[in-house]
């Protein structure tokens, strides 16, 4: 592997381009993104199909496509090339009266690794609205945790998450249980909490979670509980009944032109600890296998800002994550003698320089863990090209990471990608 990414990434661009013109390109990426070209100019203005509507009941459906090309080197290695189905989520809105509403949503699609096929749960849950600016959401949802993570996969800046917005790196995946979220003090405050089933990933090399939906039989189950609150400095709030809080998330990276300024404050925090019931790798308290380690508990503290206004947007965000392993003093991995600290810290920005169609967007990001020789550190840069807002996207993109798992080994990925939204 060379450690001259920038040169690795073109190569594995231009390689691209010449196997979709000698018809070696992987023939669902070919199709994709013509469909994507083809029906971008007859999209209507807002996602989503009215199948029924009488009085305050409806229900409406649409889905998110992704198609992406991913060309990856670790240094010393080759260089590896893959084109999947980033994302298949097909998307079930209803109500039966003003107050209750519903959501159903599942992915078909490869994950970030773009080997990873499954149907996985996403968005699965009812709410009742009848308090007013506010959610009461029972079933599979988003916690209230870090910024980057609550922004929709749809709508976050680059064409993966990074370190703070990974759930690999200590950030909770979705929450089977229950939860409440309001907008108060004028629009000027919104707090939320939440309770449910959260399971972790044993692989000692990260601290990953997984919702109790979707885990496979050797994870440790247990117990999620967190909260939020948002502070406007500048602008407000923008609550919204339907079933995701509002049509544009306060936590979307892309600002297509507005105005006012918007400036948010959060703090968020969340504590997850063992059930007792699945310590598949822990035996009379002793790890059984050097790469695994069962947690006994993790806690959370998260403080993040986000600023929009006239086509620039700004996001930083910092984390403490800290992790206790069932077994006292395991070592291995990110933990030494039985816990680890794990300190990430995100910049992000983007700013639109052709009307509302290609915006510039740049990100740095920083993750130590309490046994790691080497801090990791990630450089992004790429370019967004709309069409009609997030409805058809093309992106592109260059990544950078020194120190892989903290060790002294570099990481390039590129990476392009369709997204179509009905």
């Amino acid at each position: 592997m060379h450690r001259n990414g920038t040169s690795r990434w073109r190569g594995g661009v231009v390689l691209m381009l010449r196997q979709a013109a000698s018809g070696r390109l992987h023939r669902s990426m070919c199709v994709a993104v013509s469909v994507v070209a083809a029906l971008a100019c007859s999209m209507p203005a807002h996602a989503s199909y009215k199948v029924f509507e009488k009085g305050d009941s409806y229900l409406r459906i649409g889905g998110l496509l992704q198609f992406q090309y991913r060309v990856a080197n670790v240094d010393g290695d080759p260089a590896e090339h893959d084109v999947f189905i980033r994302r298949v989520r097909p998307t079930l809105v209803g109500a039966i009266n003003k107050d209750w509403q519903a959501i159903f949503q599942i992915d078909f699609g490869a994950g970030g690794s773009g080997r990873d096929y499954r149907v996985t749960i996403t968005w699965a849950n009812m709410q009742y609205v009848g308090v007013r600016d506010s959610h009461l959401t029972m079933g599979s949802f988003k916690p209230w945790f870090s910024r980057e993570f609550l922004t929709l996969g749809s709508q976050i800046h680059l064409v993966e998450r990074t370190f703070v917005g990974q759930n690999a790196w200590g950030t909770p995946d979705y929450t089977l249980g229950v939860g409440w979220d309001q907008v108060v003090a004028r629009r000027k405050v919104f707090y939320a909490a939440a309770l449910g089933a959260e399971n972790h990933d044993p692989r000692a090399e990260a601290m990953g979670f997984r919702s109790a939906a979707d885990s496979p039989a050797d994870f440790n189950r247990g117990w999620v509980g967190g909260a939020r609150v948002d502070l406007y400095a500048l602008g407000e709030a923008a609550p919204n009944r339907a079933p995701l809080g509002a049509d544009k998330s306060a936590y979307d990276r892309t600002d297509f032109g507005t105005k006012p300024w918007t400036l948010m404050f959060s703090l968020g925090g969340y504590g997850w600890w063992n059930g007792g019931r699945n310590n598949t790798y822990t035996q009379d308290g002793t790890t059984t296998d050097p790469a695994f380690a069962d947690l006994q508990r993790a806690f959370g503290a998260e403080l993040s800002s986000g600023l929009r206004g006239f086509g620039l947007s700004l996001d930083l965000e910092y984390q403490l994550v800290r992790g206790v392993t069932v077994d006292p003093v395991f070592t291995g991995g990110l933990y030494r003698d039985g816990s680890t600290e794990l300190h990430k810290v995100t910049l992000d920005a983007g700013y639109m320089v052709y009307q509302n169609h290609l915006e510039i967007v740049a990100h740095w990001s920083y993750l130590n863990a309490t046994n790691y020789a080497l801090p990791a550190n990630l450089a992004e840069a790429g370019l967004n090209w709309f069409i009609k807002e997030y409805r058809v996207r093309f992106s592109l993109s260059y990544r950078r990471q020194i120190h892989v798992a903290g060790t002294a080994v570099d990481g390039n990925v590129g990476r392009v990608q369709a997204q179509f939204i009905f």
